[in-house]
């Protein structure tokens, strides 16, 4: 057998592995989120098992494709879980809000619940939600600042002889002259605008909370109104105190996530989005079509562009709950092939 044939054998084997051990369908998502990317997942779909494991790596992108994503796993799958190798910011971390389960390790990281909203007057220019929000900020603390230190200023100054009423005016006149220019530069309309568009992820998040019930409203709220930049680090520990739901990667998905290192570990410009799981079903496919009728390998499923391959659902009307589904072990799928296959 030549070497590429052996390394995909041994990268199948490693699928399969996870596969059984999650009793999942595995995709993997190392791209900027977006309709492409939504489209690549819709044409890479294909149930062969209840539940679905999302492989992330993303530095973010636009809030509407990250619910249609996240909407359309729940709705296929009975449960949603989404292992983040390691970067997973603005959009990825909205996706991830949709998510039953999060799987995280030492170099995962999410981001704050923000969007990138296109540049006004530029093409193909993006800018962070947060910008705006976090200018204004700014700007209203510093104008505290300058009166406050005007104000005693004057006080200190003129030995007290001057009251705290006349201070308190000239301070405001001499603050407002100095700042003003700076605030004629801001555009209502364009603030506006902006803090509409983040509270578009915010509403997103929530309605993905109350399908995953990995998160509860208020934290949706605070992963876009606490954090200073997109990208700000969200580590496993500080994750935790958000979501309810968080494992660490089995042996079997840390391997698989060491095979596929090269496209995990950060994103990928041109993006990839496939089905893991295709890798492990051409292999048996190959391995049934050399060996002309042997043993069938669980999991089997016909590749994309196929017939045979299975279609997405129309949406459920009732929301899943976040518990995982009862006897999903390792040890009893492997005894179940007739039964996954049942399941579609």
């Amino acid at each position: 057998m030549a070497k590429a044939e052996e390394d995909a054998t041994d990268a199948a084997d490693v699928v399969r592995a996870a596969e059984i051990e999650y009793d999942a369908d595995i995709y993997l998502y190392s791209a900027a989120i977006d309709h492409k990317g939504y489209g690549r997942i819709v044409q890479s779909f294909n149930r062969t098992r209840p539940n679905a494991l999302l492989l992330l790596t993303t530095n973010g992108g636009l809030a509407n494709s990250a619910y249609k994503i996240a909407r359309f796993f729940q709705n296929q799958y009975e449960h949603f879980t989404i292992c983040i190798p390691s970067v997973c910011k603005s959009a990825g971390t909205l996706l991830a809000v949709g998510a039953h389960d999060l799987i995280m390790g030492p170099f995962s990281e999410l981001g704050p619940l923000d969007v990138q909203l296109y540049e006004r007057d530029e093409i193909f220019s993006r800018k962070s939600g947060l910008l705006s929000h976090s200018a204004f900020e700014a700007l209203k603390r510093e104008t505290f600042d300058v009166y406050e230190h005007i104000l005693l200023s004057i006080k200190a100054r003129s030995g007290d002889n001057i009251s705290f009423s006349v201070a308190s005016a000239v301070a405001g006149e001499m603050t407002t002259g100095l700042l003003a220019p700076i605030y004629e530069q801001i555009s209502p309309t364009g603030l506006g605008s902006d803090y509409r568009d983040l509270q578009v992820a915010v509403h997103y998040g929530q309605r993905l909370a109350m399908y995953s019930g990995n998160i509860e409203p208020a934290h949706v709220d605070w992963l876009t109104e606490n954090y200073p930049s997109h990208d700000f680090i969200i580590d496993e520990e500080e994750a935790r105190q958000m979501f309810k739901n968080i494992d660490g990667p089995t042996d079997a998905l840390w391997k698989l996530i060491g095979t596929f290192a090269e496209i995990m570990l950060s994103e990928r410009e041109d993006g990839l989005v496939l089905r893991l799981s295709d890798i492990a079903s051409e292999v048996a496919n190959d391995d049934e079509a050399s060996f002309n009728g042997g043993e069938e390998s669980h999991g089997k499923a016909e590749v994309a562009g196929s017939p045979a391959r299975n279609r997405p659902r129309a949406n459920r009307t009732r929301a899943k709950g976040s518990e995982p589904a009862e006897g999903s072990e390792a040890a009893k799928v492997e005894g179940s092939d007739g039964n996954a296959a049942k399941a579609n």
